[in-house]
């Protein structure tokens, strides 16, 4: 009997060769996907839930290919349209998203992979598509791994203030927010931005150069602070009407929690307001050496803002779909100055930055439209919803205002050795533009979104905000 002769060795070759890269890229496919998963924190089959007001509620047909436009008031600047989505099983691999086309506008609005549900398209700019659209016109829609029901459905139409004849007063728990959230917002406005924390915590960026935490810390707040500062500049705001109040990153909730307390910072180790609030060179604050880190003072601080800026638009978090505990807590000591200074009267512009149930949310690629978060309430928080989109020329204003802020730039992470010997500089590059995209995605968005609300219920809505924070994660 002839024993079997035994595979060459070109061929065990060729089917390692085969094998191995497949196995590669099979691992990073089940280690990204785990990874995209693990940033959703509700079943994704759910439906959204939101209070809309009944008054901008228009009533619409929603067929296999579209819809017919409904009647529109002249002035009305935000459009939404209820959707209950069905992704296929090709959406295990692509991201799912709607395409609409009118003209020179094309629209496109991602969803959640495997995602199912009552969702909302943001249509507000077709408002203001050349030629304007009529009533009754017809607007097809495409979707790609992903259809719809085809039933009665609701359109959502807002009509806010005019911006360019408010005073306007920008919140920001951290440097940074304020240009993600709102610089569409404030660009060449009558504004003002006031940053509550320098952020010196999170990630070690500049651990590098400095050999403990502590001096990394103090250096890190140090260029956050100037950050908050000068960067507004790009949107046309003087540093004059910038101030950066000096509390310490992650303390806020502390501080509420015993409003007397003076809270010191975790990362630098001092409780002196000034360590950060020196770098200030407008006079909106009166100096004052001896303030220290308490509840009380920061709501005695934002009630002088207040009346000294008198702002008819207040930009700041929204505590119920925003999960950061520093955005939350802005919002509330806001509030409580607020009820103290019952001259300041206007609108509350509420945004989210940090998705409480989805920290992927805004989904899909940059310049794609920024939908709802995902929300799943009847929480009457809200009058009106305001989405704003960007003139080009703003996005690429906006674009560099964020790549101006030090702790986005992903090249501090690097150390040293990392960046001149053990990277080749192709693998290098190819990183950096990695992180890169990583950020800009969620935060580079032709729209900025923002729930409405006046500042005459500062009081109900704290008291509702109180019972139903959004959750951490």
């Amino acid at each position: 009997m002839e024993t079997p002769q035994r595979p060459k060795k070109k061929f065990v070759l060729f089917w390692v060769l085969i094998l191995i890269p497949v196995c590669i890229a099979a691992f990073f496919y089940v280690d990204s996907e785990n990874r995209y998963y693990e940033t959703f924190f509700y079943n994704l089959h759910s439906d959204y839930g939101y209070a809309f007001p009944k008054d901008s509620v228009s009533p619409v047909m929603l067929g296999k290919n579209g819809f017919e436009w409904p009647s529109v008031k002249t002035g009305t600047d935000t459009a939404f349209l209820k959707i209950a989505i069905r992704t296929d099983w090709t959406s295990l691999l692509f991201l799912p998203y709607v395409e609409i086309r009118y003209h020179n506008v094309v629209l496109k609005q991602y969803f959640e992979k495997t995602g199912r549900g009552i969702r909302y398209l943001n249509l507000s700019t077709l408002l203001n598509a050349t030629p304007s659209l009529a009533e009754g016109e017809k607007l097809f829609i495409k979707g790609h791994h992903l259809s719809w029901d085809q039933s009665a459905s609701e359109f959502y139409l807002f009509q806010n203030p005019e911006i360019k004849k408010a005073k306007i007063l920008i919140l920001a728990p951290h440097p940074d927010d304020a240009e993600i959230a709102a610089f569409g917002l404030y660009s060449d406005q009558d504004a003002y931005i006031v940053t509550l924390t320098a952020g010196e915590g999170g990630k070690s960026n500049y651990k590098r150069f400095f050999g403990n935490s502590t001096r990394q810390a103090l250096f890190k707040g140090k260029i956050r602070a100037w950050d908050s500062i000068v960067i507004p500049f790009w949107g046309g705001i003087s540093p004059l009407r910038c101030y950066n109040l000096g509390y310490f990153d992650e303390t806020l909730s502390k501080m509420f929690q015993n409003p007397s307390r003076k809270i010191s910072s975790p990362f630098v180790k001092t409780a002196d307001l000034n360590t950060f609030r020196q770098y200030n060179v407008s006079d909106l604050l009166p100096k004052d050496p001896a303030q220290e880190p308490t509840w009380n003072n920061l709501v005695a601080d934002l009630e002088h803002l207040l009346t000294k800026i008198n702002p008819s638009i207040i930009v700041t978090p929204c505590p119920v779909t925003d999960g950061h505990s520093d955005h939350q807590y802005t919002t509330l000591a806001l509030l409580e100055a607020l009820e103290r200074t019952p001259t300041v009267k206007g609108n509350l512009y509420f945004y989210t930055v940090h998705g409480a149930y989805a920290s992927r949310w805004p989904f899909g690629t940059a310049k794609s439209a920024v939908s709802l978060p995902p929300f799943f309430s009847k929480l009457p928080f809200f009058e009106k919803i305001y989405s704003l989109h960007l003139p080009l020329a703003v996005y690429i204003r906006k674009y560099f205002a964020i790549d101006d802020m030090h702790d986005i730039r992903p090249v501090y992470y690097l150390n040293m050795q990392q960046a001149t010997e053990a990277f080749p500089s192709l693998l290098q590059a190819l990183y950096l533009h990695w992180k890169g995209v990583l950020t800009m995605r969620r935060w580079l968005r032709m729209d900025e979104l923002f729930f409405v609300a006046p500042m005459e219920k500062a009081s109900a809505l704290r008291e509702m905000f109180l019972k139903n924070l959004a959750p951490e994660h």
